[in-house]
C-alpha cells in the first residue's frame, strides 16, 4: 500500500494512529473504466476513497430512471454511502468508473469505530457531507432552473476536467443516459452548441472550445 500517496491525496488521514489502522484494514483496488463499483440496493461492505481517476455517481427515481448527480475525484468519497453505511441500509447510488480508477477501500465496519477514536476521521466525514450537499444543491438548481443546454455544457466541462483536457470520448447515448433524456435531444443540443462555437464534434469525441 502506497502510504505516501494516501497522505498526499487524503491529508486528513496523516494522523499516525489513523494511518496505521487504514494500512491494516484498507485495500487498494485498480479498476478499469466503465465498471460498476457500487450498484443500487447492494450491500455496502467497503467504502470507496478515490486515489486516482474519477467515479460517476448516479441516483434513481421512483420510476427507475437514472440520473447523474456528481463526480468523485481524488481525495473524495461519497456522503450518500456514508449515510447508508451508518443506517445499515442498502446503497442508494450507483458508482461507475469514468476512466481507470485507483481506490482505497475501507471496511464499512470501521465507520463508527473510527468516529469514536479519531477526530481526523470525523473532520473528513463532515467535510464530505458539506461538499456533497453543496453539489447536490447545485445539481437540483441545474435541473429546476437551468435549460438542458446549460446542464449539458456544465456536464461536459466536469467530464473534461477528469481527463485534464478539453476532449471527451463518449457517445450521445451515454450522455443522454446520464442526463435522463433522449439521444435525439442530446444530438440536437450538441449541434446547437457547435454552431455557437462552444464545442467541436467528432466521431464519439467532443472538444470544448
Amino acid at each position: 500500500m502506497d502510504i505516501a500517496q494516501i497522505k498526499e491525496v487524503f491529508p486528513d488521514f496523516s494522523d499516525p494512529e489513523l494511518l496505521k489502522e487504514i494500512t491494516e484494514a484498507g485495500q487498494i483496488a485498480e479498476i478499469p473504466s466503465e465498471q460498476v463499483v457500487m450498484d443500487f440496493g447492494s450491500s455496502i461492505k467497503m467504502l470507496p476513497f478515490v486515489l486516482e481517476g474519477a467515479l460517476k455517481v448516479l441516483r434513481k427515481d421512483e420510476e427507475g430512471n437514472e440520473m447523474f448527480i456528481y463526480f468523485l475525484y481524488p481525495g473524495q468519497s461519497c456522503a450518500v454511502t456514508f449515510q447508508c453505511c451508518m443506517a445499515q441500509a442498502p446503497s442508494q447510488i450507483k458508482a461507475v468508473t469514468e476512466d481507470k480508477v485507483k481506490l482505497l477501500l475501507i471496511p464499512a465496519s470501521k465507520m463508527d469505530e473510527w468516529k469514536a477514536k479519531f477526530q481526523a476521521w470525523n473532520n473528513f466525514v463532515l467535510q464530505t457531507y458539506t461538499q456533497r450537499f453543496s453539489e447536490l444543491m447545485a445539481t437540483l438548481d441545474s435541473v429546476v432552473f437551468n435549460n438542458l443546454d446549460k446542464r449539458l455544457l456544465d456536464y461536459l466541462e466536469k467530464k473534461a476536467s477528469i481527463f485534464d483536457g478539453k476532449e471527451i470520448v463518449s457517445t450521445h447515448q451515454k450522455i443522454a443516459y446520464d442526463l435522463n433524456t433522449s439521444r435525439e435531444v442530446i444530438s440536437r443540443l450538441m449541434k446547437e452548441l457547435e454552431k455557437k462555437s462552444k464545442i467541436r464534434l467528432g466521431r464519439n469525441k467532443i472538444e470544448l472550445l
